[in-house]
């Protein structure tokens, strides 16, 4: 996937993972390097990816896409994907406490 990773600022793809390390290409800078993505991986960079691969017509990609817009303390978009997930929506309150709200 394609997306903006916030450590570096820049827009970067991920070409290929060695144990904890990702090789990403950074198409603006013409670079490549090796990092360990997942360690910094920020809400915001966790986002970024879910909205470079996911379908939003799809239900369960929706409350995927509401998790993280929550996460990032979007509550507006969370709650538009939130009434597009459908029957996975109690699964995204569930993991926010939100049902006891």
């Amino acid at each position: 996937p394609r997306f903006v990773y916030s450590v570096l600022k820049q827009e970067v793809s991920i070409e290929s993972k060695q144990g904890d390390t990702y090789q990403v290409n950074i198409p603006k800078l013409g670079s490549k390097m090796k990092i360990p993505l997942f360690k910094r991986l920020k809400n915001k960079d966790a986002l970024a990816i879910c909205k470079s691969v996911t379908n939003k017509s799809s239900e369960m990609d929706n409350a995927l896409l509401s998790f993280y817009y929550y996460a990032c303390r979007d509550n507006k978009n969370g709650d538009f994907h939130l009434r597009k997930a459908g029957e996975h929506r109690a699964l995204v309150e569930s993991a926010l406490e939100r049902g006891a709200q």
